[in-house]
C-alpha cells in the first residue's frame, strides 16, 4: 500500500523569497569535506574545456579550493566514495550504506549480464586481490575482440563497472582521469556504517539530500532518475512533513509543491534591504545541483538553459560548454535596477574556454539576459576584456563580474584573455 502525503498548508513565497532559498546552497563553506557533506552529492563530468564539474561546484563554495581537493578526501583521507547518485558523484564516505539499496537493485536487474561474465569476473577479482587496485587498461582485450565502436567496451572493462555498479568493487583513486578499481572491503574503511537501511531511512535520506543539494525540491525532482525508490522516498516525505523537519511551500505564481527546511524558509524571508552581504557574480558548472535540473531552473529564476555541447553546432545559440552567470545583490532582496527583477537572478551565460597550454582563460562571448540587457533585449558582447571595458552591464554589476572572471581564470591556472 502507498502512503498518502499529508497536506499540511504550505508555505506561500515570493518570487524572491523562493530564489533565495533556491540560491542558499551556494554558501560559503569552510572546505571541502564541508560542503560535500552539506550537498550530499557532487556529479563528476568528464569535460574539461575549463575546471571540470565536481572541481567547479567545489571552488563556488570553498574560497581558495583548487583541483585535487575532492581526490584528496577520496585517497587517501577516505571521507569520500565516488558512486551513483543521479549520475556518476562524489559522496560522503559516510552516507555509504545508502548506495546499498541502488547496489542491490542493479544486481537484482542485471542477473542474465552477471551470468554471462560469470568467469571473466572470478578473474577479475583474482588479479585484483592479487595485484592491487588495476583500471581498465591493465587489462587486454582477449584475441579476436573486435569494438564496434567507443559505445561498446572491451569485455573486462564492461565487467569492471558492472561489478563496481554492484558494489563488489569499488573506485579506490582516480589517477588523471582513470578510475583504479579495488575491491569493496580494502576501501572502506572499518569504521564505516554498512548496514543496509529500512526503506523510510533511505527515502528520508533521499528527500533531505534533494533539498539540503538545492535549497528547495518537490517530490519528482527527490525521484529524479531513482525511480526504484520512489515508494521510499514517498515514505520518507511524509515522515518528515509529519515531523515538521521539511515544510511544504508554494512559490507566487506556479502550481505545486515543492519542500524546504522550516529554517531555510525562515532565512529566505529574512533579507531586507540594507542587510550587508557582498553583492557578487557567481560563474556556475552546467552540473551545480542549483541549476542541474533544468526545469526548476526555469520555473523558480525564469531563466532557460540548456547545455549546448549537446546540441550539433549549427544549432547552438550560446557556446560549446556556456556557463550560467548568476548575480545576488547586496542585500539579497533588492531589484535589479530599472529591471524589476527579483535577486537572486541570472543575467546571462559565459562561453569559455581554458588554453591550459598558453595559460590563458578566453571568454568568447558575454550572453545578457533581456533583464540586463539593453532595452529590455537579451544582448551579446563579443570577448570577457571587452565585455567588461565596454561596461555592458551596470557598474555595480560589471565590477562583480570582473573580479569573478580574474578569481575563475586564477582557478583555471591562467590569466584572463
Amino acid at each position: 500500500m502507498k502512503v498518502l502525503l499529508p497536506a499540511p498548508a504550505p508555505v506561500r513565497l515570493s518570487a524572491a523569497e523562493a530564489r533565495r532559498l533556491a540560491a542558499a546552497p551556494l554558501r560559503e563553506a569552510p572546505n571541502a569535506a564541508e560542503a560535500l557533506a552539506r550537498m550530499g552529492t557532487v556529479q563528476i563530468d568528464t569535460i574539461s574545456v575549463v575546471e571540470r564539474a565536481h572541481h567547479h561546484i567545489l571552488w563556488t563554495r570553498v574560497p581558495g579550493y583548487r583541483a585535487g581537493g575532492l581526490e584528496t578526501l577520496q585517497h587517501p583521507e577516505r571521507r569520500a566514495l565516488e558512486y551513483w547518485s543521479h549520475a556518476a558523484a562524489y559522496l560522503p564516505m559516510a552516507d555509504y550504506r545508502h548506495c546499498l539499496p541502488r547496489m542491490k537493485h542493479y544486481r537484482d536487474t542485471r542477473a542474465e549480464a552477471f551470468a554471462s561474465q560469470k568467469k571473466l569476473m572470478v578473474q577479475i577479482r583474482r588479479r585484483i586481490r592479487a595485484e592491487g587496485p588495476l583500471r581498465s587498461s591493465d587489462f587486454e582485450a582477449p584475441e579476436g575482440h573486435r569494438a564496434g565502436g567507443w559505445w561498446e567496451w572491451k569485455p573486462a572493462k564492461a565487467a569492471l563497472e558492472r561489478m563496481f555498479h554492484a558494489g563488489e568493487l569499488l573506485i579506490s583513486r582516480r589517477e588523471g582521469f582513470q578510475k583504479r578499481f579495488d575491491l569493496a572491503e580494502r576501501v572502506l574503511d572499518s569504521g564505516v556504517d554498512s548496514r543496509t537501511p529500512t526503506a523510510l531511512e533511505h527515502g528520508r535520506y533521499l528527500a533531505l539530500q534533494a533539498v539540503d543539494a538545492a535549497g528547495l525540491a518537490s517530490f519528482s525532482e527527490m525521484t529524479h532518475l531513482r525511480a526504484h525508490a520512489r515508494d521510499a522516498v514517498r515514505a520518507g516525505l511524509a515522515a518528515l512533513l509529519e515531523e515538521g523537519a521539511l515544510t511544504p511551500v508554494a512559490m507566487e505564481g506556479l502550481k505545486g509543491l515543492r519542500y524546504a527546511r522550516p529554517a531555510g524558509i525562515e532565512l529566505a524571508a529574512s533579507a531586507a534591504p540594507g542587510r550587508p552581504a557582498a553583492a557578487r557574480v557567481r560563474i556556475l558548472s552546467p552540473f551545480d545541483p542549483v541549476v542541474i535540473l533544468r526545469r526548476r531552473l526555469k520555473e523558480v529564476f525564469g531563466f532557460d538553459y540548456t547545455l549546448e555541447c549537446y546540441v550539433p553546432g549549427p544549432k547552438r545559440k550560446y557556446g560549446y560548454f556556456s556557463l550560467p552567470l548568476l548575480w545576488e545583490s547586496e542585500d539579497g532582496s533588492a531589484a535589479v535596477s530599472a529591471t524589476g527583477t527579483p535577486t537572486p537572478a541570472f543575467l546571462g551565460r559565459l562561453d569559455a574556454k581554458a588554453h591550459r597550454d598558453d595559460g590563458v582563460l578566453r571568454v568568447e562571448c558575454l550572453h545578457l539576459e533581456p533583464a540586463f540587457g539593453a532595452g529590455g533585449r537579451a544582448r551579446s558582447v563579443s570577448g570577457a576584456t571587452a565585455a567588461v571595458r565596454a561596461k555592458a552591464l551596470p557598474v555595480k554589476i560589471n565590477a562583480a563580474l570582473e573580479r569573478e572572471l580574474q578569481a575563475f581564470a586564477a582557478f583555471n591556472g591562467c590569466r584572463l584573455s
